[in-house]
């Protein structure tokens, strides 16, 4: 009977390096259902400011100009997600929807110039159901919950009818944050560009933010419908 040959070390060493990078070559190529995203563009108003005016006037304080002199900004979000079905995946945003101005005048024993500024961010927690088109392209629908943080500040000038007046020639008001949660939807698509990497384009709708204008530090005005389009890069793990 022939004697066996003692195994060379160095061969052996070879034989495992090589197995254990072919497991993690394979353990690379299954994704996980994890993703993250960036998008960025322009977010849009729909605020019927004159109106909630001319109700806070309550026809004391006759408004004689309302506008609102900034409807529209530069917007963006970060995304986490995880796809729990092929067609089914789950989003968390941090979504910052930028910021719009207002200016009106009343006139009530003088004249009153005010000039407000909103911030708006948010969290939006949404589920997306995705259709595929074709191996590159697929096309999305989103329902979910925004969390608005709506930060509301005013500057002004007062020209009193009568001086000398105890009232300041200068105005400034700053309302505490107000944070209130409501539908948001949206639709998208996506194209893929590899196995990891995608670009989207998104159409989101956060709805009923804030509360109507009143004379209270939280009625400082109720946007219907804010709009953001975007468009975003995804990698998926």
């Amino acid at each position: 009977m022939q004697a066996l040959k003692p195994q060379n070390p160095l061969r052996k060493n070879l034989l495992i390096l090589a197995a254990l990078m072919a497991a993690a070559g394979s353990a690379q190529a299954q994704q996980t259902p994890i993703y993250i995203g960036a998008s960025g563009g322009m977010s849009r108003l729909d605020f019927d400011f004159k109106s909630q005016i001319q109700t806070l006037s309550n026809g004391t304080l006759p408004v004689t100009r309302a506008d609102v002199t900034d409807k529209q900004d530069a917007a963006w979000k970060i995304t986490a997600g995880y796809q729990a079905l092929p067609w089914l995946a789950v989003e968390l945003d941090y979504v910052n929807l930028g910021e719009y101005r207002t200016h009106f005048v009343f006139d009530g024993f003088g004249r009153f110039v005010r000039d407000g500024q909103y911030e708006l961010d948010g969290w939006n927690i949404s589920a997306v159901f995705s259709q595929q088109v074709d191996e590159k392209v697929s096309i999305n629908g989103r329902l979910g919950v925004f969390t608005s943080n709506y930060k509301y500040s005013e500057t002004g000038q007062n020209f009193p009818a009568f001086t000398p007046s105890p009232i300041s020639p200068t105005h400034s008001f700053v309302a505490r944050d107000l944070k209130k949660s409501a539908l948001s939807y949206g639709l998208g698509a996506h194209y893929k560009i590899n196995n990891n990497l995608a670009v989207r384009v998104d159409w989101d709708r956060y709805t009923k933010i804030g509360n109507p204008i009143a004379n209270n530090e939280e009625g400082n005005g109720k946007f219907d419908n804010v709009d953001f389009i975007s468009l975003g890069v995804i990698y998926r793990f």
